[in-house]
């Protein structure tokens, strides 16, 4: 499958410059897709050292992103190379423990997302969550909280209170309480959380038994199971 992808993305440019023009917005998206499975055939190649064919895959790369600095400008740009060079990326960072470095590359994601889309967008609020898991992680609650409260306020406001993204924020901040001890504060979210995914997805999908085992975990620290 991975191979008969590339003849499919060639004949979406092919299309996209025939019908828009080469510098058209919509051809930079298909050119940025193309460079994303360039640069995972370029990653392949290097493995059997095929140094030719990878020299040709890179001016191709870096021709998707010229387009894409022309028509979104640079903070769309930097975002595309951030996306497609995982060894970069945020949650490489976290998953290596190098929580600064991670903190810094989310950082800038976060400035370069408000610039581009505005401060209540969604992708945003997808940022701001992330940087709250990070901290947390870190047990710096206190810290993670107004990202958190900042993250469920954009969604509610963007896409409305019964959207399943809403119930992910209230869960993440039903957590945030639970873990400062703060119980009767976190089960009201999870009951909305329950209802918003069970009217969303069905009573019997994995995103309502997820968050009927958090709820179910509240109640019982609540009545002091758990110390």
């Amino acid at each position: 499958m991975f191979d008969e992808a590339g003849p499919l993305l060639m004949r979406a440019e092919a299309i996209g410059k025939k019908a828009f023009g080469p510098d058209h917005p919509d051809v930079a998206v298909v050119l940025n897709n193309r460079s994303s499975f360039l640069a995972r055939q370029v990653r392949r190649l290097r493995r059997v050292n095929n140094a030719f064919l990878i020299v040709g895959l890179a001016s191709n790369v870096h021709h998707s992103h010229r387009y894409l600095k022309a028509s979104f400008g640079p903070e769309v740009l930097i975002l595309s190379m951030i996306a497609y060079k995982p060894n970069r990326s945020p949650n490489c960072f976290v998953s290596q423990g190098n929580y600064a470095e991670a903190k810094i590359l989310f950082e800038s994601s976060l400035a370069i997302h408000e610039k581009v889309h505005g401060r209540d967008h969604p992708e945003v609020a997808t940022v701001l969550e992330n940087i709250a898991e990070l901290l947390m992680e870190q047990e710096m609650y206190e810290e993670a909280e107004p990202l958190v409260v900042r993250c469920l306020a954009i969604r509610q406001s963007a896409l409305g209170p019964e959207h399943p993204d809403v119930a992910s924020s209230l869960q993440r901040r039903a957590s945030l309480l639970d873990v400062q001890g703060k119980h009767d504060k976190a089960k009201p979210l999870l009951e909305r959380s329950v209802a918003i995914n069970e009217a969303t997805f069905g009573s019997e999908h994995p995103h309502v038994v997820a968050s009927l085992n958090d709820l179910a975990a509240v109640l019982e620290k609540q009545v002091g199971v758990f110390p």
